[in-house]
């Protein structure tokens, strides 16, 4: 008891608050809680304080305790993410409304752009929740979860991000509540479901009785027949990746009445059909659906029961709870004492045979358009690829990554060609600033299409002097200070085609090989020009000519011309 000279032992509701015990008299409690959703609890209080300080309150730990029977009391704890300073009340008394959330909410309040490689949804979110200090996770009830590759978390909140991937995995979550705690419990098809504190429920139409459920109504709703994914591997281009889950659903359904999506977002069959399959269950989800009422308090998400004393006997059996909303009073510090509680409960319900799986409603991040990149790689590593010629990037959004080559996954390359064992080939090297685009806009899936000049990385030619001029040019690797190099100069009356080899430089011709010089021709050889048909051939060498031809040969050199033959022709 405090100054209000009033306790809140045995009363229906109850609230704990870092304020001390009773400093805050909890009158009502609105709220919702589901599956797979933040529960989101009104509780309108009364406090002698008429200017509460909110830091006290915002962010900070409360649990609100209901009332069962027996002694017993249901548990909703959770953190204040708003306070609201209402109207007066009796006696110099002033209401408030405080709203009360997980400490998972606290995640929608954080954004980040990151990527994860090589793990699964579940250490994707232990990461996440470390980082912050939540340990208050339960994730025995989830089945395994593929590991992803790669993924990226963009400009997205940590919840939406942990949200949509939880939903691509099919794994549902709700909170166990305690005094001073909840928990945040992960788990995978019917395997997540618990045992509620009461396993059995009575219905009772128009009866007096308390802890019951006076309101049923089964809702039978037509879904589609199946779900067919789809998608393409370039590691694997000739294998099909189209899988489909059909509907157990012994309705009458109509063979065409599919729902089909592409890309699937997998790289093999059996992602395929795991992903077909959870879709399919999330259909499904809302196949047979039950809305309730009454006022059993104990109901709560994730909770199994079994229902009795329905009159139509096919409505009795076992169900779980997939959402509630929940209504309670207690007025009588207004009334003087006076007994003026009350509670109520709406909810949803799906027989328990059916594993809730989440729908697939957070929308993944689409990146409109290009970005730019560095390639990466190893410390002291010129080029780096892998046997397909991809390449691996830092983004310059990328606040975690070391630049180098654990920095992304392999990015494949767009090449002007490309074909069995033919094509074009230019690989981006280390340091290079590259233009990146992402498949349907998905952030997980980027591909290279070009390159562009930075600082660092300028233009082969003076620009804009040379702007006339077209050219490619390498660098020698590694070490640099070599290059290869062809020109063309568009500059009107000085047009040049221009080559530049640093070391050799072949030509095969299979047929023939044609060349029409306007005025003059010049070849200027180092050391040695051999010109060669067959079996005779013209060699010059900065000392002498050699002329060889069907045996016989002709050398010009400082000594004179020399012969080597059978018969010498003179003609006058």
């Amino acid at each position: 008891m405090d100054g209000f000279g009033i306790t809140q032992d045995d009363r229906i509701l109850a609230i704990t608050s870092p304020l001390g015990d009773d400093r805050l008299l909890l009158e009502r409690l609105d709220g919702i809680e589901g599956l797979s959703m933040l529960f989101d609890f009104t509780a309108t209080v009364r406090s002698l304080d008429d200017d509460l300080d909110p830091a006290s309150l915002l962010a900070q730990n409360v649990t609100i305790r209901l009332k069962l029977q027996e002694g017993r009391y249901r548990m909703f704890n959770g953190i204040v993410a708003a306070l609201d300073g209402g109207h007066a009340a009796a006696r110099g008394q002033r209401h408030y409304q405080l709203q009360i959330v997980p400490w998972l909410w606290s995640l929608t309040r954080t954004s980040d752009c990151r990527i994860f490689q090589n793990k699964s949804t579940l250490d994707i979110l232990s990461t996440i929740l470390g980082e912050f200090g939540y340990r208050d996770v339960d994730m025995s009830k989830a089945g395994p979860a593929p590991v992803r590759s790669y993924c990226v978390q963009y400009r997205e909140t940590d919840f939406q991000f942990i949200s949509r991937l939880l939903e691509e995995d099919g794994i549902s979550y709700f909170f166990r509540h305690a005094q001073g705690r909840h928990t945040l419990v992960l788990g995978s098809q019917t395997a997540a479901y618990e045992t509620g504190d009461e396993p059995r429920v009575l219905f009772s139409a128009g009866s007096q009785h308390s802890n019951h459920l006076d309101e049923w109504h089964r809702r039978h709703a037509y879904r589609a027949s199946a779900w067919t994914v789809k998608d393409y591997n370039f590691e694997t281009s000739r294998l099909p990746l189209e899988q489909r889950s059909p509907t157990l659903s012994d309705y009458r359904q109509h063979p065409l009445h599919e729902h089909f999506d592409y890309p699937g977002l997998h790289d093999d069959a059996g992602g395929g059909e795991r992903r077909a399959k959870l879709a399919m269950q999330a259909e499904e989800v809302e196949r047979v659906t039950v809305q309730a009422a009454g006022d059993c308090r104990s109901l709560a998400p994730g909770r199994r029961f079994r229902l009795s004393g329905h009159p139509v006997a096919a409505e009795n059996g076992d169900y779980v709870v997939t959402s509630g909303a929940h209504h309670a009073t207690d007025l009588s510090y207004e009334s003087g004492g006076k007994s003026e509680t009350g509670y109520r409960n709406s909810l949803t319900c799906i027989p328990a045979a059916t594993p809730f799986v989440p729908a697939r409603v957070t929308p993944r991040p689409v990146i409109a358009g290009l970005q730019t990149a560095v390639v990466v790689g190893p410390a002291g590593q010129e080029i780096y690829c892998d046997s397909f010629g991809r390449v691996k990037v830092q983004f310059f959004w990328d606040r975690l990554g070391g630049g180098d080559e654990q920095s992304s996954c392999w990015m494949r390359v767009a090449q002007p060609w490309a074909g069995r064992g033919f094509g074009g080939q230019v690989i981006p090297r280390v340091g290079m600033e590259v233009v990146v685009a992402f498949l349907e806009g998905n952030p997980d899936r980027p591909l290279v299409v070009g390159s562009v000049p930075n600082a660092e990385t300028s233009p082969p030619l003076h620009l804009p002097d040379e702007q006339t001029r077209t050219s490619f040019r390498s660098a020698s690797s590694p070490g640099g200070g070599g290059f290869n190099l062809f020109t063309m100069e568009d500059k009107a009356g000085a047009e040049e085609i221009a080559f530049h080899s640093q070391k050799d430089m072949s030509m095969v011709v299979r047929n023939n090989l044609f060349k029409q010089v306007g005025q003059n021709m010049v070849v200027t050889s180092g050391q040695l020009l051999v010109l060669q048909v067959g079996n005779s051939l013209i060699q010059i060498t900065d000392q002498s000519i050699q002329i060889v031809s069907n045996g016989s040969s002709i050398v010009l050199d400082k000594n004179g011309i020399s012969q080597n033959g059978q018969t010498i022709w003179l003609n006058p």
